[in-house]
Formats: C-alpha cells, structure tokens, sequence
C-alpha cells in the first residue's frame, strides 16, 4: 500500500498483518478523494477505526490541515504511528489515548461500519460529534 496523491504521494505505508484490520486500498481511497477532493481544503479529518492511518494520511497529504486517527488495537496503533513519522507531520497528525470519549470537531469523518465496535465508544456523549 502507498499514499495516491498529493505531497506524499507514492511513499509506501505499512500495514498489519493477519485479519484484525483491513486497509481501505490505494484504489478505493484514490476514488474517495477524487470525488471529495475539489470540496474540501483545509479543515480536520476524524478517522475512527484507523487501521494503518492510510485514509488520514491520505487526506493531509491533498490538504487537509490536521487529523485526528482512533484505533484500540495496540499493534495497529504501533503501525499507525511508523507511517505518521514516515509523514514527518506530527504535528498535524494526532492519536489520542482517550480514543474517542471527549469531542472532538472535524470537517470529515472516516467510519468503517465493518469494524463497528459498540464498546469502542460507550459512554461518549455523541451530540458532541
């Protein structure tokens, strides 16, 4: 897997092995931004279930100006934080330890129903989302 588009473009991303998680591909993340991109510049991005962080990174990578990856697995959170340095962007990309259980305000959401884990946010108040 790499990133499509944008300022990193082509560089490769790591991914776990095994079934807990399931990158969204290079080509399905090419076509969700080809259609959302003339929409969107600036703004945060809220990638819950994160997996790699492809889709986040991804997003920075074509402009948008931060984002914020939610993922529970401890392995998957290891990988998520080699492609963020891969990124040199720190900065602009976040992975809070509370996942998702204080507000937090985006532009755009990335949620994979196929991983929906209701005990991944209980407790949260959603009318803050």
């Amino acid at each position: 897997m790499k990133i499509v588009s944008g300022i990193y473009g082509g560089r490769p991303l790591k991914t776990l092995e095994g079934k807990t998680t399931r990158p969204t591909s290079d080509k399905v993340r090419g076509a969700i931004f080809n259609m959302i991109g003339p929409y969107f510049e600036g703004g945060r991005v809220l990638d819950l279930y994160a997996g790699s962080g492809g889709l986040s990174i991804e997003a920075v990578s074509r402009g948008m100006s931060s984002a914020v990856l939610v993922e529970r697995d401890r392995k998957a959170q290891a990988i998520v934080a080699e492609n963020i340095q891969m990124t040199k962007e720190v900065g602009k990309i976040s992975t809070p330890q509370n996942g998702c259980r204080k507000g937090i305000r985006t532009g755009i959401w990335g949620i994979r129903p196929h991983f929906l884990r209701p005990s991944l946010c209980q407790g949260t108040n959603r009318s803050r989302y």
